[in-house]
């Protein structure tokens, strides 16, 4: 039986065995995306050989273009339009980017101050071949309409609104097809104060958080991705009317228990 002295290795010898094993690209792929965020740091501050393998499989993990792709044609088009209208995307779909998960029939949300939502949804329409849906009060046919003056007409409508007692004016219901045939929704959440703002008045931890055009945040990380637990939020609204509150939390209950 061999003693742990026989199965140790030279320090000598330990980077290039290291260098050798880690910079496999088979070996990596498949151990890296069982790994918890933290896991990875920890990993990659073992030796410079380690490190440089999470690197690399990190820009591919988590690369925002390829992530964008699936809702837009352009990616960069569609970050610089975030840059110009400081909307972010939460929801879901920022979950499943910071997790590396991928859930098919989710959509994507887009929020955006009331004072960006023109631009934002014009962009949509006439750049990235969306149809408007409509809003919550909508009178759209089920089909839609690719008319930006008609989605102009509810936007201006929807920002005298208030959705549900919380911090959005209304919900924007935009979709289209893919390459591949498929369906795919997309909702522009027009906020009352900032987009930030917003996202922190959420109804639960484990989709408090954003991606932005130059950067990617999870408010509740360690709760989120490491202990894999959610945790209820109080609900701040902002109308005074009891049934309005009494929906509000009614539907924050629903959707804590979606996730």
């Amino acid at each position: 039986m061999m003693s742990s002295h026989e199965w140790s290795m030279k320090s000598c010898e330990q980077p290039e065995l290291a260098a050798f094993f880690y910079g496999q690209l088979p070996v990596y792929t498949l151990f890296f995306p069982a790994c918890s965020p933290a896991a990875l740091i920890k990993f990659s501050r073992t030796c410079q050989a380690a490190y440089n393998s999470v690197q690399s499989w990190r820009a591919k993990a988590f690369a925002i273009n390829t992530h964008l792709s699936r809702f837009f044609l352009d990616p960069i088009g569609f970050r610089n339009l975030q840059a110009r209208t400081g909307s972010l995307i939460s929801g879901s779909n920022a979950l499943q980017f910071l997790d590396r998960t991928f859930y098919e029939e989710s959509d994507l949300d887009l929020y955006v101050h009331s004072a960006h939502g023109i631009e934002v949804g014009i962009h949509l329409m006439t750049l990235e071949g969306y149809v408007y849906l409509g809003g919550n009060d909508s009178t759209l046919p089920p089909t839609g309409t690719r008319d930006t003056e008609e989605f102009m007409v509810d936007e201006i409508e929807a920002r005298e609104t208030l959705y549900s007692a919380g911090a959005i004016h209304d919900v924007l219901r935009f979709t289209k097809l893919d390459l591949d045939g498929r369906r795919l929704h997309l909702q522009l959440i027009l906020t009352i104060t900032s987009c930030f703002e917003t996202v922190m008045r959420f109804h639960s931890t484990c989709v408090m958080n954003i991606i932005a055009w130059d950067y990617a945040v999870a408010m509740y990380p360690r709760a989120t991705f490491e202990l894999s637990t959610n945790q209820r939020c109080h609900v701040i609204p902002f109308s005074l009317f009891p049934s309005e509150i009494a929906r509000a939390e009614t539907e924050a209950t629903t959707a804590v228990d979606k996730y």
